[in-house]
């Protein structure tokens, strides 16, 4: 019993280790073509063949002792991203300045798809969290990557829309993640602007939190700049770009095909489990903050991460996230498995209700 306590308290710092997984690399091989690469050798090799093979262990509960006190994971991934920001900053510029351009680039796609998979989801916990110090910590995330309109729009928008054409993080049946994911990053910001003015009363900031947001990625952007030049701005703004793109690939896989049925024309169903596609794939979870558990999420918002749980009316996913991460980025094989799950578990879920 206690071994089983050690290893799940492990496997929570498992965000931590990741996003810190090039430093340690680069510290340890001091191998270039290691420390940009093992961010995607890690993520979209190791992880998901992990993932698929211990699917089916029995982790619950994931944490071995749930508590408020785990919230710290999710905190601690601000100094440590900040760290790997300025850190990635400094190394891919020594590799342009060493004229190894590919491995440059590569380093800077790696920066934005660990701040996109880590930073965007510890501050997608945190933003749900009561504590205005939690919510500060969220923001000062999600500045990092100039998505400062998610604090805005996932709460008072996605959380309220989801699964309806009004929302652009829900992808409808047959929509390919290269079609939706430019949709979905440019709307969301369009949204989060909007929101912002009906919502002033309910936001920080005394109602310029988009404005306030935005302002300090402009601050950062502009830090960047002075300290690596026009090299420090593209990389800031590609990584940033990046993350974006991490965050509504798996808004993609969450919430693909699935639709409420309106009860009027202005209204729709109550969001219900049947309404996000959940996984209980050991790994990602832990990876993610538990995150695949999705529609107990958007049913519960307010449920802290560990609290999270897999429900019988809930949509399962054939995968694990890092596994369909890569599916979804091949539309022909995507539509193939997923539309061939939509239709079994809408059949099954159809049946537990009667």
């Amino acid at each position: 019993m206690a071994v089983r306590k050690i290893v799940k308290g492990l496997m929570s710092t498992l965000p931590i280790v990741l996003l810190l997984l090039p430093v340690f690399v680069e510290w340890v091989f001091s191998a270039p073509w290691l420390t940009v690469s093992c961010t995607f050798l890690t993520l979209f090799g190791v992880l998901p063949i992990l993932d698929e093979l211990v699917a089916r262990f029995s982790f619950k509960p994931l944490y071995p002792t749930p508590s408020s006190k785990l919230l710290i994971l999710p905190v601690l991934i601000l100094p440590t991203l900040v760290y790997v920001l300025i850190w990635g900053a400094n190394y891919s510029y020594s590799l342009w300045q060493q004229q190894h351009y590919g491995w440059a680039m590569v380093m800077v796609l790696s920066i934005g798809v660990l701040n996109g998979t880590f930073g965007i989801n510890a501050a997608h916990e945190l933003l749900h969290r009561r504590s205005k110090v939690l919510n500060l910590v969220s923001g000062l995330l999600l500045s990092l990557s100039g998505y400062g309109g998610f604090k805005i729009e996932h709460v008072f928008g996605h959380h309220k829309d989801l699964a309806t054409e009004q929302d652009p993080s829900s992808a409808p049946r047959g929509t390919n993640f290269y079609r939706f994911v430019g949709h979905a990053i440019g709307n969301n910001q369009i949204k989060a602007f909007h929101l912002q003015r009906r919502f002033k009363n309910k936001i920080q900031f005394a109602g310029y939190e988009y404005w306030v947001w935005n302002s300090l990625t402009l601050m950062l952007l502009i830090a960047f700049v002075f300290a690596f030049g026009i090299l420090g701005a593209i990389y800031f703004v590609l990584q940033g770009v990046v993350a974006m793109a991490m965050l509504e690939l798996v808004n993609y896989i969450e919430h693909y095909g699935l639709l409420r049925e309106r009860k009027d024309e202005r209204r729709y169903v109550p969001v219900g489990y049947e309404h996000s596609w959940t996984s209980h794939h050991v790994l990602s979870n832990y990876v993610l903050f538990q995150l695949p558990q999705h529609s107990d999420h958007h049913v519960n918002a307010t449920k802290p991460f560990y609290e999270l749980s897999n429900h019988q009316r809930s949509p399962q996913l054939p995968f694990g996230y890092a596994l369909l991460v890569l599916i979804a980025l091949v539309p022909p094989l995507w539509f193939h498995i997923m539309d061939n799950a939509l239709e079994i578990e809408m059949r099954r879920i159809k049946s537990l209700v009667g």
